[in-house]
């Protein structure tokens, strides 16, 4: 039961990591992703605290408070965004569901129009958004137990896999960390690729990145010791990338791309082989390896491939539940109109 319900709007309280640690959240619930968030995306973070009737913390979550930049419509077009399910003392659901209901309240205190949920690192979650009324949108996210030993883990890739990683020796690619600024552009330049190759199978995306995106995934994430990237390179080129959150114990790969040279010799299969490796050494509990929308898992679904390659790593597909609920019926109205004119705006 909750007894005490904390908001700290801006800035974190004193500790906010470490009582995220002792919850079992991830990145996603940290100051390090809501300071980097507050940057690319102009939101204000808000820092959301549960505790029990013995005072201790039970429940956790950041949220991000976004506006309209015009002020009129400032007071109209407003969302709130859970970062990721609430992180929650021993996973306990009727904690999860006063915890998510306080948070409505605190975001029609804010007059938003909107609550978003969204799901990253929270297959494990009790908490099922459709059932309280939000429209749910799932996931699956690829999960390794990093606790098995070295022979297990490898054992569990497909055979298919685990020959790509033998070729790629053979064949002179060099995997390595690499957390420079210069080392952004090849993920950038991977990415691009990556995104043009999908766009010639009507699988496009809009892809943001910058100068300044990549330089602000330097600031706020490598250089804070929050992020890994791992690179490919065949002649010093690199081919393909690789690009971890890391916190808790915990590593998640949120971004990554490969050249055409780094598809036809499955250079994603060695990056992820020496994650593990060097994420197990270092102590670490659970690689998580992205995910995809729950539909690809069925073989007419354009994105099977990719999460039959996920699949063939050794993971264990985890069920991530997002959610979205309007909280003010015109104001949500508005919201969807305006989200339809920037989809119409967007170039293709």
């Amino acid at each position: 039961m909750i007894c005490n319900f904390e908001t700290y709007q801006g800035f974190p309280p004193n500790n906010w990591d470490e009582i995220v640690h002792r919850l079992g959240g991830s990145v996603f619930h940290s100051t390090f992703w809501a300071e980097y968030q507050k940057k690319v995306q102009n939101v204000r973070p808000i820092f959301i605290l549960s505790r029990d009737e013995k005072g201790e913390e039970c429940a956790a979550a950041v949220a991000l408070f976004k506006q309209s930049r015009r002020k009129f419509v400032s007071w109209i077009l407003r969302d709130f965004t859970l970062t990721a399910h609430p992180c929650v003392r021993n996973q306990v659901g009727d904690t999860a569901v006063e915890f998510v209901q306080r948070c409505e309240g605190q975001a029609r205190a804010l007059r938003c129009s909107r609550m978003t949920i969204e799901s990253f690192m929270s297959g494990r979650s009790s908490f099922v958004p459709s059932e309280y009324g939000y429209l749910e949108t799932e996931r699956l996210e690829f999960s390794v137990n990093l606790s098995q030993d070295m022979n297990c883990l490898w054992m569990n890739l497909g055979k298919d896999q685990r020959e790509k990683i033998k070729r790629l020796k053979r064949e002179g690619v060099a995997i390595e960390i690499g957390n420079a600024l210069e080392d952004l552009q090849g993920l950038r330049s991977t990415r691009e690729a990556t995104q043009a190759k999908r766009s010639l199978h009507g699988q496009g995306y809009r892809l943001s990145g910058d100068d300044k995106f990549y330089e602000s995934i330097y600031e706020y994430l490598v250089k804070r010791g929050v992020a890994t990237l791992f690179v490919a390179r065949l002649d010093s080129k690199i081919i393909a990338a690789l690009f971890f959150m890391t916190f808790n114990k915990k590593a998640c790969s949120v971004f990554s791309g490969s050249t055409d040279l780094g598809y036809k010799l499955g250079a994603q299969s060695g990056l992820f082989w020496t994650a593990v490796e060097t994420f197990k050494s270092q102590g670490f509990e659970e690689l998580n390896r992205g995910g995809v929308p729950a539909s690809a898992a069925s073989e007419s679904d354009p994105l099977h491939g990719i999460y039959l390659f996920k699949l063939r790593l050794g993971t264990t597909p985890l069920l991530c539940r997002s959610g979205e609920k309007v909280l003010s019926p015109w104001a949500g109205r508005l919201t969807r109109l305006r989200d339809r004119l920037r989809t119409l705006r967007k170039p293709t």
